[in-house]
């Protein structure tokens, strides 16, 4: 038997490249020339064409992080073993702390002078999950699910700072959820982004410390598709 899961809400996805590691010709550049508004602005724009054709997932999968916002769920059903439906509150449910560190490995892990970007997705998604059940009756109190707390590891500098955290922090881990023991396997994810924003940092070394640091390019901020006031 089964229980099934259906969620309508805002989500996420956090895709992280390391262009240096694509080896493609159009990201053979030295970083130290990324420093003028308009050479940032046209190399935006090559890496999005180049996802956007699906070229870069082709050569290596990036990595990509799931979050739905707790706080945006306009519904929320199950469906119990024996055929019936119900609504549920996502409150009844038991959250686990899951940390983003070990999903920002890639970054951490990246040579000096590599370069990264990080493609930060937020629209309206459909999702349906799977679980083995034995009961007739699934109780809401037993389903749990992962949830990124930032607030746990971090404080509110390393957030603002290393603000490739900010798009996941205080969402739910739609990968860490299960039925008890069971996890959930996820049957549908239907994404639609409104908002795609694009990040970029480099990998260099403390002259001081020696120790890897990373750092954000700053820019005005370049926007993918529809920008909002809100964000």
């Amino acid at each position: 038997m089964a229980v099934s899961l259906q969620i309508s809400a805002e989500s996420k996805v956090v895709k992280i490249y390391n262009l240096t590691r694509l080896k493609m010709e159009i990201f053979d550049i030295n970083i130290d020339d990324l420093n003028e508004e308009n050479d940032i602005d046209e190399f935006f724009d090559k890496v999005d064409e180049f996802i956007e054709s699906g070229e870069a997932d082709a050569i290596s999968s990036p990595l990509e992080i799931r979050g739905i916002e707790p706080d945006e769920i306009t519904d929320a059903s199950l469906t119990h073993p024996n055929g019936e439906k119900s609504s549920f509150n996502i409150d009844d449910v038991e959250l686990d702390n899951c940390s983003l560190e070990k999903y920002v490995k890639e970054i951490k892990d990246a040579k000096v002078g590599d370069i990264i970007f990080i493609r930060s997705e937020i629209g309206k998604a459909e999702w349906s999950f799977t679980a083995s059940c034995e009961e007739e009756t699934a109780d809401p109190k037993n389903i749990k699910i992962g949830y990124y707390n930032c607030a746990v590891e971090m404080d509110t500098y390393q957030v603002l700072s290393e603000s490739y955290y900010y798009y996941l922090c205080d969402t739910l881990n739609p990968d860490y959820l299960y039925y008890k023991d069971n996890k959930f396997e996820t049957d549908e994810f239907d994404f639609d982004p409104f908002y795609i924003y694009g990040q970029l940092y480099v990998i260099k070394e403390d002259l001081q410390s020696g120790e890897k640091v990373i750092e954000y390019i700053p820019h005005e901020g370049k926007a993918l598709l529809d920008d909002m006031d809100d964000l």
